[in-house]
């Protein structure tokens, strides 16, 4: 996007994603960037899309953030990107890979330093028991007839706290991606993550009691009374 150089209120651009490790990107890859904008346009540039290239031929534009939007193109192209403004920039968090491509002045020293911020700590104790309870409140409304909420949470919510579990216990990171765990996790679990993909498969109480023995797993020797216990509590039949 070199015409966004050319804007004197444009600070930096910076791509992240498979767009900055182009090693990671194919055929089906979207293109992930960060704009830098001085403070009283940033949401002019979130409105107005005509900075972006062949712009005419944007199909959808949703606004899914305070700052970031989506951007499919006719022929199927898909953005991801952010627009931040000067005073916005040092509060957000900055993936992994990412590429400064464009930089007028600091730009690039201030996204290394939100880059550097420490996440928040992994809880096994925690991940397990919210794995434990999303699964429990999907069972009752699996057994109440919500089979769409059901889903959501057995094989949604509590399925990213089980892919962290698994993460956190192997150490796995060449393929990882700290944004979304869920992300290139059959190149580093294939064995894994084959079986969770069979358990999505199965109506929602099959399912929670696949995905219970696959978490059960990974839980330590000091955990695992609790866990039991719990298992037997949210696998018992409910009136």
């Amino acid at each position: 996007m070199d015409s966004v150089s050319q804007r004197s209120d444009v600070l930096g651009l910076m791509f992240a994603g498979s767009s900055a490790n182009l090693a990671r990107a194919d055929k089906y890859s979207d293109h992930d960037f960060y704009l830098i904008v001085e403070d009283e346009v940033a949401e002019k540039y979130r409105q107005e899309l005509d900075w972006l290239p062949d712009s005419e031929q944007i199909l959808l534009r949703p606004r899914e953030t305070q700052h970031g939007l989506k951007v499919m193109y006719q022929e199927g192209r898909l953005l991801e990107f952010a627009v931040f403004s000067d005073s916005e920039l040092d509060s957000q968090i900055a993936p992994p890979d990412r590429v400064v491509a464009f930089d007028r002045g600091g730009i690039a020293d201030r996204i290394e330093a939100i880059g550097l911020k420490e996440k928040g700590a992994f809880k096994l104790e925690d991940e397990l028991a919210l794995l434990l309870t999303l699964i429990h409140i999907g069972l009752g409304r699996a057994r109440r007839g919500e089979i769409v909420a059901a889903n959501q949470h057995i094989k949604g919510y509590a399925v990213n706290h089980l892919v962290g579990i698994i993460r956190n216990a192997t150490g796995d990171s060449a393929n990882a991606d700290s944004l979304n765990r869920y992300r290139r996790f059959e190149l580093d679990r294939p064995d894994e993550a084959a079986a969770i993909a069979k358990a999505l498969n199965l109506p929602a109480e099959q399912a929670a009691a696949e995905l219970i023995e696959i978490a059960g797993d990974w839980v330590p020797a000091e955990l695992r009374q609790q866990f039991n216990a719990a298992r037997a509590v949210i696998l018992s039949a409910s009136d």
